[in-house]
């Protein structure tokens, strides 16, 4: 199952804050109203925390509260969307306990210090290219493929016909002479050894080789670590919920952790290409 940045946000949220959970009566662009909500909280107590919409036309999106209104059940959200909040959309409401920027930083500061592992990225064939830039610098291709059709699927066929180089700033492919790709088009699929890079938009996928679950509750655990180091000790709820969050962590690392790699590099060789 896929996992965004979106959903590891959400789920570091649930771990650390009780959240509303509701269905919009209707909206704007930029306000959503719960007509429905029971027992509604005071006048501007969502203020500063965040919205996600689960579903409906702003689905995967999240964003900060600039203002909760007690008065009309509605929520005035920091940013103007292209599409309008509107009735069915289900969404999760959290205070300003735990900002959205903080959440977004504790996920990818556990991500970039996750094991290697291997990662996928694409390019586009170039007709008669011979030399194209590595997904990452210093990463250790493992696979090299052209696909052979131009939709999905896309066939993927591995290509062993080519060797590394560095022009001075980038770490290249490139291809042996006459195995180059002669047709533009086609997607080039590398599989990589490296550290997974931090995620900066909302649609941005987490490696299915890591387990969604554990990532968010190190990254809880990180928070609340960090909270807890600055009180000092001194706030009980804050000491109850760093052992709440360490147990969950610690059931999940004895899957999560240390798992090795899924493929082993492939063998490179001279003389053949695919796309004619």
């Amino acid at each position: 199952m896929t996992t965004t940045l979106f959903d590891l946000k959400r789920k570091v949220h649930e771990i650390l804050e009780e959240p509303y959970y509701g269905v919009a009566t209707g909206g704007t662009n930029n306000t959503l109203l719960d007509a429905n909500m029971i027992n509604a909280p005071t006048d501007d107590f969502y203020n500063g925390g965040t919205l996600y919409i689960v579903s409906a036309n702003n689905g995967s999106v999240c964003d900060i509260i600039s203002d909760w209104a007690d008065t009309n059940l509605t929520f005035t959200l920091q940013t103007t969307q292209s599409a309008v909040y509107a009735s069915g959309d289900t969404y999760t409401a959290f205070t300003d306990l735990y900002l959205m920027r903080n959440v977004e930083k504790a996920v990818n500061n556990v991500i970039t210090n996750l094991p290697e592992t291997d990662l996928q990225a694409l390019d586009t064939t170039v007709a008669n290219q011979m030399a194209y830039d590595y997904p990452s610098n210093g990463a250790a291709i493992l696979r090299l493929e052209i696909a052979t059709s131009k939709t999905s699927p896309y066939d993927y066929k591995i290509h062993r016909s080519w060797e590394t180089f560095n022009d001075g700033t980038n770490d290249q492919i490139v291809f042996m002479r006459n195995t180059q790709p002669a047709t533009s088009g086609y997607r080039i699929r590398f599989t990589y050894r490296a550290r997974p890079s931090a995620l900066s938009a909302d649609s941005d996928i987490l490696s299915d080789f890591y387990n969604a679950d554990w990532v968010a509750a190190q990254a809880a655990l990180k928070f609340v670590s960090q909270r807890l180091s600055a009180e000092e000790g001194g706030n009980a709820f804050t000491a109850i919920k760093f052992q709440e969050i360490a147990a969950m962590a610690g059931g999940l690392a004895v899957e999560n952790v240390d798992r090795p790699p899924k493929i082993m590099k492939e063998p490179t060789i001279g003389g053949w290409g695919l796309i004619n």
